[in-house]
This record gives structure tokens, C-alpha cells and sequence, in this order.
């Protein structure tokens, strides 16, 4: 059935909203935008973005900069699992076959500090994710 132009034009409009608001933190702000103020160093930023490009993984990049910012400055960090099962999936399936391997899954943890949870977990929440 085709739609008139209004109902089209009305479609990309919101497309567009829903675009631009995506990642906008409570203070319109992005969460990139954030990290940059945050981290407040431009060699660090200009690094950032030139192996993004050339890895196209620049979110991720971002919050593991911010993430070991936050570690250096002695806050603790809560469990980034939920993170890296989006953004280091194949990574970390392939680490727990290899320490399952070995039978060192037990031994080896995910993290650092006392927040750290070793590799058997990981390899839990990989399973029940899939």
C-alpha cells in the first residue's frame, strides 16, 4: 500500500531523531563527548581515533580508555561483562577454549582487583548468552 509523502517524510524525520539521540546521555551530551572531557589529554584522543579508524571499533576504544582512567585514579570499576560480551565476544570465546584446554579456566580472572571473576564464569556467561 504506498504511503503519501507527509507519512514518508514524517518516518525519516523520527528515523532521524532516534539517530542523533542515540548515545546522548541526561545532560545531551554523548557518552564519546564524556570520555573526552573526562580523559582530558589530546594525545590520548588523537590515538583513540586514528586506530579507530583503521579498526572501526572507536566505542570501545573509548570506554576501555575510560575504564583504565578511572582504575589509575583508584575507583572501583563494576563489572564490564555485559560490555565485553558485546564488543570482545570472539576474543574471549576463543581465551576460555584455550584455557579450557589447559584446564586453567579456574585460575586465570577476567578484570582487575577484587571485581575480577575468573574465566569458568566468563565462559558461563558466554553459553547463556548465545
Amino acid at each position: 500500500m504506498p504511503q503519501s509523502k507527509e507519512v514518508k517524510r514524517e518516518q525519516a524525520r523520527l528515523r532521524m531523531r532516534k539517530m542523533r539521540n542515540k548515545g546522548v546521555t541526561k545532560q545531551g551530551v554523548t557518552r564519546i563527548e564524556f570520555i573526552r572531557k573526562e580523559l582530558n589529554d589530546d594525545y590520548l584522543i588523537k590515538g583513540i581515533e586514528a586506530a579507530s579508524l583503521r579498526f572501526n571499533d572507536r566505542d570501545a576504544r573509548y570506554e576501555r580508555a575510560y575504564r583504565y582512567f578511572r582504575w589509575r585514579n583508584g575507583e572501583v570499576i563494576e563489572t564490564t561483562m555485559p560490555f565485553a560480551l558485546v564488543y570482545d565476544r570472539t576474543r574471549l570465546e576463543k581465551i576460555t577454549e584455550k584455557l579450557k584446554e589447559f584446564k586453567q579456566e579456574t585460575n586465570v580472572y577476567y578484570g582487575c582487583g577484587k571485581d575480577s571473576i575468573p574465566f569458568d564464569v566468563v565462559g558461563d556467561y558466554l553459553e547463556a548468552t548465545r
